[in-house]
């Protein structure tokens, strides 16, 4: 059975490259040519890796990702930009963002399959680990102090996700104050306890559009925003689509909105 990629591409001359190319190694192509898309094609045909163009009109590619990432149908297919950007601060935010890899335009035939070839076989192998024995895992680790704050704080943001608790009333509640946290979260998490939240905030956000019927204004208060308009810009801002188009994209056509 043929291994499907999905490539999403807003350059015709490219995609036509690569599927001539991947096509002539055995893979199933499908294509899209732009993210929203892409992204409604991810869920649907669960592709085995996706190739992602970095640079479209609309929807960005990191936008794209982002999306596919805090999706559950989707975060663990693994992503691969096509791109031209050759700074390195542009190819760490792809991978904070969860890119596995970066093929930069203009590829070349044998760099693309065996990066493709690699990043399949990996995702193959990871999916088929068994899960560690309870005694192999970390759950005794001993933590810093900066640890067990984050990890208070956050089960704290997550307990009153709804309430908006500003960044002070969480460091008074585990014992510190508002400066400490702050360093806390960089410290430990790798960003700042606002980008954190927000992070949590859409995760939940894509959940509640996906599985339930609630209207966006009900969605809206129960990840912590105060109207209905602040929660689709924020949400519009961070994936590049609004909730509704989120809900098409995903299929859910006969929901409330």
């Amino acid at each position: 059975m043929s291994t499907t990629l999905l490539i999403i591409d807003d350059t015709p001359s490219d995609i036509r490259t690569l599927v001539e190319l991947l096509r002539d190694q055995g893979f199933r192509i499908i294509v899209a040519l732009n993210g929203t898309d892409g992204f409604n094609k991810a869920v649907t045909v669960q592709p085995a890796l996706i190739l992602l163009d970095r640079i479209m009109p609309g929807m960005d590619g990191l936008s794209v990702c982002r999306l596919l990432k805090s999706d559950p149908r989707t975060a663990s297919i693994p992503v691969i930009f096509l791109t031209a950007m050759q700074a390195v601060e542009d190819k760490v935010e792809g991978f904070e963002r969860g890119v596995c890899d970066y093929i930069t335009k203009p590829w070349q035939p044998a760099e693309v399959i065996a990066r493709l070839r690699v990043h399949i076989e990996l995702h193959r192998r990871l999916r088929e680990l068994p899960a560690p024995p309870l005694s192999e895992q970390p759950a005794d680790k001993e933590l810093s102090r900066a640890e067990l704050r984050v990890h208070k704080a956050q089960s704290l943001y997550l307990q009153y996700i709804g309430a908006t608790p500003t960044l002070t009333d969480i460091a008074h509640s585990v014992g510190t104050h508002a400066r400490q946290l702050a360093e806390d979260f960089r410290q430990v998490t790798g960003h700042s306890a606002q980008n954190w939240l927000r992070e949590k905030r859409m995760k939940l956000a894509c959940e509640l559009l996906l599985t339930s019927e609630l209207e966006i204004s009900r969605i809206a208060e129960q990840v912590g925003y105060t109207s209905a308009p602040a929660f689709s810009n924020a949400f519009k801002d961070y994936f590049g689509l609004a909730p509704s188009e989120y809900r098409r994209a995903a299929g859910l056509r006969h929901v409330v909105h």
